[in-house]
Protein backbone atom coordinates (compact mmCIF):
# COMPACT_ATOMS: atom_id res chain seq x y z
CA UNK A 1 0.00 0.00 0.00
CA UNK A 2 1.23 3.26 -0.90
CA UNK A 3 -0.47 6.34 -2.08
CA UNK A 4 2.09 7.00 -5.01
CA UNK A 5 1.17 5.53 -7.74
CA UNK A 6 4.60 5.01 -9.08
CA UNK A 7 5.58 3.15 -6.13
CA UNK A 8 2.75 0.92 -6.99
CA UNK A 9 3.08 0.45 -10.65
CA UNK A 10 6.48 -0.46 -9.91
CA UNK A 11 5.82 -3.45 -6.98
CA UNK A 12 3.26 -4.32 -9.56
CA UNK A 13 5.92 -4.99 -12.70
CA UNK A 14 8.19 -6.63 -9.60
CA UNK A 15 5.36 -8.96 -8.53
CA UNK A 16 4.86 -9.61 -12.07
CA UNK A 17 8.55 -10.58 -12.72
CA UNK A 18 9.28 -12.20 -9.57
CA UNK A 19 5.68 -14.23 -10.22
CA UNK A 20 4.42 -14.01 -7.01
CA UNK A 21 1.37 -14.99 -5.79
CA UNK A 22 -0.74 -13.96 -3.12
CA UNK A 23 0.39 -10.58 -2.98
CA UNK A 24 -1.77 -7.29 -3.06
CA UNK A 25 -0.89 -3.87 -3.93
CA UNK A 26 -3.30 -1.11 -2.69
CA UNK A 27 -2.86 2.71 -4.28
CA UNK A 28 -4.48 4.19 -1.05
CA UNK A 29 -3.23 6.36 2.32
CA UNK A 30 -3.64 3.26 5.24
CA UNK A 31 -4.99 5.97 7.72
CA UNK A 32 -8.22 6.71 4.77
CA UNK A 33 -9.04 2.70 4.41
CA UNK A 34 -7.83 1.14 7.33
CA UNK A 35 -11.74 0.84 8.81
CA UNK A 36 -13.05 -0.57 5.08
CA UNK A 37 -14.42 -4.11 6.01
CA UNK A 38 -12.74 -4.98 2.62
CA UNK A 39 -9.51 -4.66 4.27
CA UNK A 40 -10.12 -5.88 7.86
CA UNK A 41 -7.24 -8.54 8.98
CA UNK A 42 -7.22 -9.17 5.45
CA UNK A 43 -3.04 -9.43 5.48
CA UNK A 44 -0.46 -11.86 6.99
CA UNK A 45 2.11 -9.35 6.92
CA UNK A 46 2.13 -5.46 6.75
CA UNK A 47 5.67 -4.02 6.24
CA UNK A 48 6.13 -0.49 6.85
CA UNK A 49 9.30 1.28 6.01
CA UNK A 50 9.69 4.75 7.85
CA UNK A 51 7.04 5.96 7.14
CA UNK A 52 5.86 7.79 10.52
CA UNK A 53 6.58 6.82 14.35
CA UNK A 54 6.35 3.26 15.51
CA UNK A 55 3.01 3.98 17.46
CA UNK A 56 1.38 5.49 14.62
CA UNK A 57 2.42 3.08 12.26
CA UNK A 58 1.35 -0.12 14.73
CA UNK A 59 -2.32 1.83 15.18
CA UNK A 60 -2.24 2.20 11.37
CA UNK A 61 -1.43 -1.57 10.31
CA UNK A 62 -3.02 -3.66 12.79
CA UNK A 63 -6.46 -3.59 11.58
CA UNK A 64 -5.47 -5.09 8.20
CA UNK A 65 -3.02 -8.00 10.04
CA UNK A 66 -5.01 -10.99 10.17
CA UNK A 67 -4.70 -13.10 13.41
CA UNK A 68 -1.60 -14.84 13.55
CA UNK A 69 -0.04 -12.50 11.34
CA UNK A 70 3.22 -9.84 10.91
CA UNK A 71 3.69 -6.16 11.18
CA UNK A 72 7.53 -5.42 9.94
CA UNK A 73 8.89 -1.91 10.43
CA UNK A 74 11.93 -1.25 9.28
CA UNK A 75 13.77 1.63 11.74
CA UNK A 76 16.22 3.63 12.50
CA UNK A 77 14.60 4.08 16.18
CA UNK A 78 14.86 6.45 19.15
CA UNK A 79 14.48 5.43 22.87
CA UNK A 80 11.75 7.26 23.10
CA UNK A 81 9.57 5.77 20.01
CA UNK A 82 10.60 2.08 21.01
CA UNK A 83 9.06 2.94 24.24
CA UNK A 84 5.67 4.64 23.04
CA UNK A 85 6.04 2.14 20.11
CA UNK A 86 6.10 -1.27 22.39
CA UNK A 87 3.75 0.50 25.24
CA UNK A 88 1.08 0.76 22.33
CA UNK A 89 2.12 -2.84 21.08
CA UNK A 90 1.02 -3.81 24.49
CA UNK A 91 -2.27 -2.14 24.31
CA UNK A 92 -3.41 -3.77 20.69
CA UNK A 93 -1.66 -7.35 22.37
CA UNK A 94 0.96 -7.66 19.27
CA UNK A 95 3.60 -9.91 20.68
CA UNK A 96 7.46 -8.02 19.97
CA UNK A 97 9.69 -10.94 18.63
CA UNK A 98 13.47 -10.97 18.69
CA UNK A 99 14.66 -7.34 16.71
CA UNK A 100 16.93 -8.13 13.59
CA UNK A 101 19.90 -5.34 13.48
CA UNK A 102 21.66 -4.40 10.32
CA UNK A 103 23.64 -1.35 8.60
CA UNK A 104 22.39 -0.10 5.55
CA UNK A 105 24.22 3.34 3.91
CA UNK A 106 26.78 3.34 7.35
CA UNK A 107 24.09 3.05 10.05
CA UNK A 108 22.43 0.45 12.33
CA UNK A 109 18.62 -0.11 11.42
CA UNK A 110 16.50 -2.57 13.08
CA UNK A 111 13.43 -4.68 11.92
CA UNK A 112 10.97 -4.76 14.64
CA UNK A 113 8.70 -7.37 14.06
CA UNK A 114 4.82 -8.09 15.74
CA UNK A 115 3.16 -11.08 15.67
CA UNK A 116 -1.31 -10.64 16.44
Amino acid sequence: MDSVGKKITACKSFIQALDLKSVTTINARAEQISRKPEYFEQFTLVVSRATAGMAQILEWAYPFTAKGGHIVLYKIASHEEYILGTSIAKKLKLKLLPEEKYNLAQQERTLYIFRK
